[in-house]
């Protein structure tokens, strides 16, 4: 089974400078770009501070489920999505949408929203080697930030695993407090949905 390596928290000014590498593509592509969708919950933060670059609209509510045990690391499903944002009809194949994300690892995830998005343009700010030329297809709609070595996971700052989550997310409070009502709303549609298909089943 596919596992990856938990052993690395990311400092906090590396996934900024990751980030940052970002900026200056998605810059060049704002004019094509009329949405951006993170994929949550680990593309949120990156989605938000791309945000401040080219002033448009974020859209939550994709959220995946990459099925890996969060413990592990070991992978224990396929992964699926769980919940899709509401767009307008005209956005169906993912044209205008830029989906952000913090790591392609086994590209898995990001599999399942092309196959809901195939036309959308992807950010991602980091990225191992294979998830690179598995996606090189994209061409210039696959934009990267920092490569990390094959098979190497990270706990990001905003994440409970990282040893510095409290105090990142004090210095980043604007965000702290969008991440909560993401959290909430996501949810609550998530809960929602499950009383739906119980009902209907």
């Amino acid at each position: 089974m596919e596992q990856y390596n938990l052993s690395s928290n990311i400092n906090p000014k590396a996934i900024d400078d990751a980030i940052n590498r970002l900026r200056g593509e998605v810059h060049k592509r704002r004019a094509d770009i009329k949405f951006i969708v993170p994929v949550l919950f680990g593309g949120l933060y990156p989605a938000w501070s791309l945000q401040t670059t080219i002033d448009k609209a974020l859209v939550t509510g994709l959220k995946v489920d990459g099925g890996y045990d969060e413990t592990t690391g070991k992978k224990v499903r396929p992964a699926s999505v769980l919940l899709r944002p509401l767009l307008p009809e005209h956005f169906a194949a993912g044209r205008g949408l830029l989906i952000v994300d913090d790591i392609i690892g086994s590209g898995e995830s990001l599999q399942k929203v092309l196959e809901i998005y195939p036309e959308a343009t992807v950010a991602v700010a980091t990225y191992w080697p294979s998830g690179r030329e598995k996606f090189a297809c994209l061409g210039n709609r696959l934009i990267l930030g920092q490569e990390l070595p094959q098979g190497q996971y990270v706990n990001f700052p905003w994440e409970k695993s990282h040893p510095n989550q409290q105090a990142w997310l004090r210095s980043h409070h604007v965000y702290a407090e969008q991440l909560r009502l993401t959290t909430v709303a996501v949810a609550a549609s998530i809960r929602l949905r499950a009383e739906s298909q119980n009902s209907n089943g």
